[in-house]
């Protein structure tokens, strides 16, 4: 694998898959041949979310915040990191 790949498991299983960066996690399990449950492919509907279990995802921090801001308009202050991590 090459650098920055990050390797997904999944829980209760033997079962995982690389992500590279800039990648998603639909999209990546998806290529690894996973029946992942999905209806937009954007993200957009939720169809699709995952639950972390372990570990830490910075870019999906990221992503989320913006989302939260820009989509649903809600303010900077009301958003608490600490519940990411």
């Amino acid at each position: 694998m090459s650098s920055g790949v990050h390797m997904v498991r999944i829980a209760g299983s033997d079962t995982g898959f690389p992500v590279e960066p800039g990648d998603n996690l639909l999209r990546a399990g998806l290529r690894a041949g996973l029946g992942l449950p999905y209806e937009c492919n954007a993200g957009g509907c939720g169809c699709c979310k995952f639950e972390l279990l372990h570990g830490r995802a910075p870019a999906m921090i990221e992503t989320t915040v913006r989302m939260l801001m820009v989509d649903h308009k809600v303010p900077a202050e009301q958003i608490h990191y600490d519940r990411f991590f």
